[in-house]
């Protein structure tokens, strides 16, 4: 899993088990309020076919990439960890060749206004969250602070303007929609739509690999996700933020035709029904998002005060691992988790994994790091794999 985080490119170190192990660290047991990475223009490789430079968030089945094309607009690219096509036309009846292979951002949801230069934003990787701020042509600035939950497939933002003229009321206009970068194909299919309240997005895709076991229920699937998003304004499509310090809140549902082994065909319903029940229940949401966040970092910890940049790599290690791999033991957890969102259709190396060095080293450091929950999507990869891997040798 690559990622820039901060301007330092991430991956888990295996060096650092040696360092752990032989008691060389000294832990503290904190969370790490202190690695806090900021930027403060917008990201520039976002969208790429590389590893993204923007802020990053996720729970291990949606992942979210934010990021801005200029003044007066926020973009969140969506992801999840089982939105990918296979290079085998013998699986997916779409026959990608090898170059059309790997994960697929499925959309985004993007925020409009009268806005003027600036991005700024902070990785808040102890409660998993990303904070903004956006300068708006009415004076002042518009304020994010993002999360996907947890324990649901839920984009969560919080908007409030700061700063503006007594009296006055910011319009931010909310679209969900498709992949700016996306190429649509003989599978590829998108839609949209919904009411006053609710509106949705999805994109059909051909086979993916970790679905290879679907072929014991004896049947082919093209998979589909759905995104939906509703406001607790009750307006689905903008809402009007005042300078009093007013929180309004945005809920985006990422799932998938393949959640909880297919228990319902098409998505877009149960998104939006999610979305519109959670928009109501945010506290409840958020406590149990950031207990999930405090038990994960107080499990361990490191501290290097003559190696700072080794310290932040550890924990920014740790917390990309997390936020792209379920810790629930699912059979549908595989590895690599989410891979962040390239945004294009056509991603690095094709988006290939390689089940050797290339695959392991991302795990060699959980154990000494008190976190082997997170080593499920590795082990579910290599048994999915069993049965195909003599055919595809």
């Amino acid at each position: 899993i690559n990622a820039e985080y901060g301007g330092i490119r991430l991956l888990p170190m295996p060096h650092l088990v040696s360092l752990v192990v032989l008691g060389l660290v000294a832990a503290a047991h904190a969370i790490p309020k202190h690695i806090m990475p900021t930027w403060t223009a917008r990201p520039t490789r976002t969208p790429s076919n590389n590893s993204p430079d923007a802020p990053l968030i996720g729970n291990g089945n949606v992942a979210t990439a934010i990021t801005s094309n200029g003044p007066g607009d926020v973009r969140f690219y969506l992801d999840r960890n089982d939105a990918w096509v296979p290079a085998t036309g013998d699986i997916s009846a779409c026959g990608y060749d090898i170059d059309n292979a790997g994960g697929r951002t499925l959309g985004m949801v993007q925020l409009s206004f009268g806005g003027t230069s600036g991005f700024r934003a902070a990785q808040i990787i102890a409660n998993g969250t990303v904070t903004g701020a956006h300068g708006c042509s009415q004076g002042g600035e518009l304020e994010t602070q993002s999360w996907v939950a947890r324990n649901l497939d839920l984009l969560v933002t919080e908007l409030r303007w700061t700063g503006g003229p007594a009296g006055a009321s910011l319009v931010v206009n909310i679209s969900t929609t498709q992949n700016d970068q996306a190429q649509p194909d003989f599978c590829h299919r998108f839609d949209s739509g919904g009411n006053s309240t609710v509106q949705h997005a999805s994109r059909q895709l051909g086979f993916p690999y970790q679905n290879v076991a679907s072929s014991q229920i004896g049947r082919r699937h093209l998979y589909k996700a759905a995104w939906a998003t509703a406001t607790s304004q009750g307006e689905a499509t903008s809402v009007t933020l005042a300078t009093d310090g007013s929180v309004v809140t945005i809920v985006t549902a990422v799932l998938s035709n393949f959640d909880d082994d297919l228990l319902y065909p098409d998505p877009t319903n149960p998104a939006e029904d999610l979305a519109l029940s959670s928009i109501g229940a945010i506290s409840p949401i958020r406590e149990a998002h950031t207990a999930w966040w405090s038990n994960f970092w107080n499990r361990s910890s490191v501290s290097l005060p003559t190696a700072p940049l080794l310290e932040t790599q550890w924990y920014g290690s740790l917390y990309i691992l997390a936020s792209s791999h379920r810790d629930d033991g699912a059979r549908s957890a595989v590895a690599p988790g989410i891979v962040w969102p390239t945004t294009t259709d056509r991603p690095a190396f094709r988006g290939a994994m390689t089940m050797n060095y290339n695959q392991q080293a991302l795990y060699y450091g959980l154990a000494a790091a008190n976190h082997l929950e997170l080593s499920g999507g590795f082990y579910n990869a290599c048994l999915l794999y069993t049965s195909p891997s003599p055919r595809d040798s």
